[in-house]
């Protein structure tokens, strides 16, 4: 049993590529902050929307949009070939837009901020900002509404 944790214990830290067992509490950390600020964008973008099923899904999207990106961030940003080649896939793959209106793209855009800042680990000037924008979005809707 001890040579079977052993190895999975160096399986690990072999396979973490530039990060340290001691930055995994800090990472998973970093991903629920971006899935609670990617959360809160949700219900801001619910809350002054349409509700219909085309914005339900979007809302929804933004959610797994900021978390996959700031997992992607994180995995790059020790490699640039891994950049390059990330960049290419997207090219290569002509990425869809899923934005049909404005409104819709400046949610899309926060939510690629996020993931990115939160991925190379800004979480402290990110959610500085993000409180900020937040109040602005919540000013906003509201007097749109």
């Amino acid at each position: 049993m001890d040579n079977i944790t052993q190895w999975i214990k160096a399986f690990v830290a072999d396979n973490l590529s530039g990060f340290s067992m001691a930055d995994l509490p800090n990472y998973l950390f970093l991903l629920f902050l971006t899935g609670l600020w990617a959360w809160l964008f949700h219900r801001l973008y619910w809350r002054g929307s349409a509700k219909n099923t085309e914005d339900k899904q979007f809302a929804k999207q933004l959610i797994l949009i900021a978390i996959s990106t700031a997992v992607a961030i994180s995995i790059i940003r020790f490699s640039i070939p891994l950049a390059i080649g990330f960049a290419a896939l997207l090219t290569l793959l002509r990425f869809k837009i899923i934005a049909g209106n404005v409104r819709q793209w400046v949610y899309l855009f926060l939510v690629l901020i996020l993931g990115l800042g939160m991925g190379s680990g800004f979480a402290v000037v990110l959610s500085i900002g993000y409180v900020l924008v937040t109040a602005v979005l919540f000013f906003l809707d509201k007097k749109v509404s």
